[in-house]
């Protein structure tokens, strides 16, 4: 089996388990968001409806930064977020 030729592979599922934690969390959020934005129509801030995609887009990849290095850091390698 390709799990037994695995160093370390405990500290890989834990980080497995962590990455999956925060997809869900950020999968979650975003869903809410769009969710949310329904309820901005007919208020002074309804001029975010048509652009509010877009907005949680740039939101989420600032999260998607954070999960890259965590996910990275935890593995033991060096995140490409972080070089630059």
């Amino acid at each position: 089996m390709l799990i037994r030729k695995w160093p370390n592979r405990r500290v890989k599922l834990i980080t497995e388990r962590k990455a999956a934690i925060i997809d869900g969390i950020l999968s979650a959020a975003a869903g809410a968001a769009f969710l949310l934005v329904a309820l901005l129509k007919g208020t002074p801030l309804s001029f975010l409806v048509p652009i509010a995609d877009a907005i949680v887009v740039i939101r989420e990849q600032g999260f998607i930064g954070t999960w890259i290095s965590a996910m990275c850091g935890g593995l033991g390698i060096t995140s490409p977020a972080l070089e630059r």
